[in-house]
């Protein structure tokens, strides 16, 4: 009996091996492939602003747009008005700045939400709303140059999963230094703040200006240039939608660790009218 069990122990430890073995091939292949499957996937980048017209932009093979998203409702489509100049189509113009420099290869769907009303006014309501469409459609970025004021303490947060590039914002008509902004007052984790700098003007000068009328200025991470070249963006719009192409470009492999990525490629700034010293990538 005793050696009828030995032998009868062995055929069943060989099983289970055997069975181990198979089980830890196939949980290998599952990784592989789910792998496979995440770096196959289309990256999905959210802008959230004024007007956009998509089919006024000529589009790479690679990038897809998606029909505007409308929070107030019964806003109108003003492209058969469209005008670059019309402050309507600021989002319009950050579309087309971001879409011109992504020079990744991987697929990219974008989508393009309105959260200003006929009036040109938004609120933070129209904005929780635009939030709450980026969660369900699980957007991987979100690009935001545009701001709600909030005058209310009402605690609001930023989801956790979309990273954030945000514009600093900046004193204007109706937006003083100390005015609070959503989102840009409720900075998390995965987001950066991107604020602009005059750059030198004349040829050999390599004094630049810091932009003093940046909202947050204690909290902005990286500074972009003014480019009087591209028309209609100016101030942090325009930094943030020449800063969020750069950094995909720059970190495609690793944007799942964006943050830590830019920290390595991060180059000082220092400002002729400005103590502190600054960053850009």
């Amino acid at each position: 009996m005793t050696g009828h069990s030995f032998r009868d122990n062995r055929k069943e430890n060989k099983k289970k091996i055997t069975f181990l073995y198979k089980l830890g091939l196939l949980l290998g292949a599952l990784v592989i492939l789910t792998s496979c499957q995440k770096q196959n996937q289309s990256i999905k980048i959210a802008i959230i602003d004024t007007g956009f017209c998509p089919s006024k932009i000529e589009l790479p093979k690679n990038i897809k747009v998606h029909p505007k998203t409308k929070m107030p409702i019964g806003v109108e489509d003003y492209c058969a008005k469209f005008d670059l100049t019309n402050r309507r189509f600021h989002g319009h113009q950050v579309l087309s700045t971001i879409i011109d420099r992504l020079k990744i290869q991987k697929d990219i769907e974008i989508y393009p939400i309105v959260v200003f009303d006929n009036q040109g006014k938004q609120s933070p309501h129209y904005w929780e709303m635009a939030l709450k469409f980026i969660v369900k459609n699980k957007i991987d970025f979100v690009v935001s140059a545009a701001g709600a004021e909030v005058k209310d303490r009402k605690h609001r947060l930023l989801p956790k999963e979309p990273f954030f590039f945000m514009a600093s914002g900046q004193r204007s008509i109706g937006i003083e230094m100390t005015t609070r902004l959503f989102p840009q007052g409720y900075k998390t984790q995965k987001s950066l703040l991107i604020g602009s700098y005059h750059p030198p003007i004349l040829e050999g000068d390599n004094q630049n200006l810091y932009n003093k009328t940046l909202l947050y200025q204690s909290k902005i991470d990286y500074y972009f240039p003014h480019d009087q070249k591209i028309q209609g963006l100016q101030g942090s719009s325009l930094a943030v939608s020449l800063a969020f192409p750069k950094a995909l470009n720059l970190c495609e492999k690793e944007l799942n660790d964006l943050k830590s990525c830019l920290s390595k490629l991060r180059k000082p700034l220092k400002f002729s009218n400005y103590k502190e010293e600054g960053f850009t990538f």
